[in-house]
């Protein structure tokens, strides 16, 4: 079974990288002093093995929390492994 992901909102670090040139991509964010919101609290997507009813975002401060960002536009569910 697999859920869906609810969409980036204005607000969310992810709808930020979703407005890049580029769909998929890596980010040092020990270099980003300049852009404004990675030095604020924003929505970061969080999800696990059940589905988030409400919001699948929290508001953290990503460089709090991460050194490195890697994002992909699109990518699909995991599949069982047949023998």
């Amino acid at each position: 079974m697999y859920y869906e992901v609810h969409p980036p909102y204005v607000g969310t670090y992810e709808y930020f990288f979703s407005k890049s040139d580029y769909p998929n991509f890596l980010l040092d964010l020990r270099k980003t002093e300049r852009i404004p919101i990675l030095n604020q609290s924003a929505g970061f997507r969080s999800i696990g093995s059940r589905p988030q009813e409400t919001t699948q975002f929290a508001d953290i401060n990503i460089k709090n929390h991460f050194d490195l960002i890697v994002y992909q536009a699109e990518s699909v569910h995991t599949t069982y492994l047949t023998r």
